[in-house]
């Protein structure tokens, strides 16, 4: 029997394997497969080769994104912190020197107490107020900066977007994708958000990515009459936006 955890971050049945880059998809490379060589580039170009750097992984899962990005770049030398809701998880969790369970929206950590820190895809499965809460949090807590990866809605019309996306995931004909508190603001949206908070950013990636429900259907094991109720419903907003943030410290 699942437990609550679970039941409220329902993954999907191969989220594992997804989040490792490991699909033939081109809409699943494009969303996972890209981001460990995005943030590992970032991080060789920002970082020095002969000092170690504590990296908090926020929303780390299994440790999939991290183990991916070592690969990439062996010659830096980083200490993973696993931070994630989901104690299962973190337990099978092998890139990490140190395991965490927490809430994204309340990091057990002292400011400024982290060199780094990464998270990819966790801001839509939080209400918009609870997102500009994570980005906070994540500015808080470290010393040099933070890279944020952000799955969203189009900007031309994005409550449009955002209604048909979001009725997948409270459609009871798909319990696979259900979903208790989720908002898929759009870049606008946050970098505005950000912009009042007083949080320093700079966009280095931006891609519209096509056959959002290849990702759902993927992911969630969907058979095919879901697949097709999905599609059928996302219509004419069957894409996603994904956009890349190195954000700062917060000014004191």
């Amino acid at each position: 029997m699942k437990n609550s955890i679970e039941e409220k971050y329902n993954q999907g049945k191969n989220a594992t394997e997804i989040f490792k880059g490991e699909s033939e998809l081109k809409a699943l490379k494009e969303v996972y497969g890209e981001t460990a060589g995005l943030f590992a580039g970032i991080l060789k170009e920002k970082l020095e080769e002969d000092t170690q750097y504590t990296l908090a992984d926020l929303g780390a899962f299994k440790g999939e994104l991290a183990q991916s990005i070592l690969k990439y770049i062996p010659e830096l030398d980083l200490e993973v912190i696993a931070i994630d809701v989901n104690p299962d998880a973190l337990e099978q969790n092998k890139a990490a020197d140190k395991k965490i369970t927490a809430n994204l929206t309340e990091l057990p950590l002292k400011d400024k107490s982290v060199d780094i820190a990464m998270m990819r895809y966790a801001l839509q499965w939080n209400t918009l107020e609870k997102q500009e809460k994570i980005i906070e949090e994540v500015s808080r807590i470290i010393k040099k900066f933070a890279i944020i990866q952000h799955a969203g809605s189009e900007n031309e019309d994005p409550q449009g977007w955002r209604g048909k996306v979001q009725r997948i995931f409270n459609d009871e004909e798909l319990p696979e994708l259900k979903r208790v508190e989720i908002f898929f603001s759009s870049r606008d949206e946050l970098e505005d958000r950000m912009k009042k908070m007083g949080v320093r950013f700079e966009r280095v990636d931006e891609k519209v990515i096509e056959n959002l429900a290849d990702v759902y259907c993927e992911r969630y094991t969907l058979d095919a009459g879901k697949c097709e109720r999905v599609r059928a419903t996302l219509g004419d907003k069957n894409f996603m936006l994904r956009t890349t943030w190195v954000v700062f410290p917060k000014s004191e």
